[in-house]
């Protein structure tokens, strides 16, 4: 998200219309207390949405809601591992789809595509993606220090797309 709010040219990763999951921690603590008071227990996956959610739409809500002027470049996943961008911390929520990762035989066909409908079916709900988005901006511009660990730099961003433009 802090990289979409400086706007300009970003290296987006993969395929744009790949799904991916992620969940709100605060979407997640709520259905959590709500099953302590109901005292259910079990196993569940509580990934997110529940619908399909492309990284395409992801980062054009980032954009809308930021008000960036961001315009998203797609390095396809090949380009990518080639050049040893790695999976997940060097592009958040991106896990290739038809190339294995690293010290893996076969792709992670599964991944970003698990079924939740047990969770759902036991009352987990999602706010609005628009306003995730909006109250993680919010708590990034509070924050005195901006403080990324996951993501690749500006500078190898900027090499890699100088490439992708060849």
């Amino acid at each position: 998200m802090n990289r979409v709010r400086q706007g300009g040219e970003i290296l987006a990763p993969g395929d744009p219309y790949q799904t991916i999951q992620f969940i709100d921690a605060k979407d997640l603590a709520a259905w959590n207390l709500d099953m302590i008071e109901k005292k259910e227990t079990g196993t569940f996956n509580v990934t997110g949405i529940n619908r399909n959610l492309t990284m395409l739409e992801l980062l054009e809500t980032c954009k809308e809601v930021i008000n960036s002027n961001a315009e998203f470049v797609w390095g396809n996943e090949k380009f990518l591992l080639d050049r040893n961008i790695k999976p997940w911390s060097d592009m958040p929520l991106w896990i290739p789809r038809n190339h294995p990762l690293e010290g893996e035989e076969k792709p992670w066909k599964g991944a970003n595509s698990f079924n939740i409908d047990k969770a759902l079916n036991k009352g987990l709900t999602f706010r609005p993606l628009k306003e995730t988005i909006r109250d993680i901006h919010t708590w990034n511009q509070s924050r005195a220090v901006e403080i990324s660990k996951a993501g690749i730099t500006l500078e190898r961003e900027q090499e890699l797309l100088r490439e992708i433009a060849k």
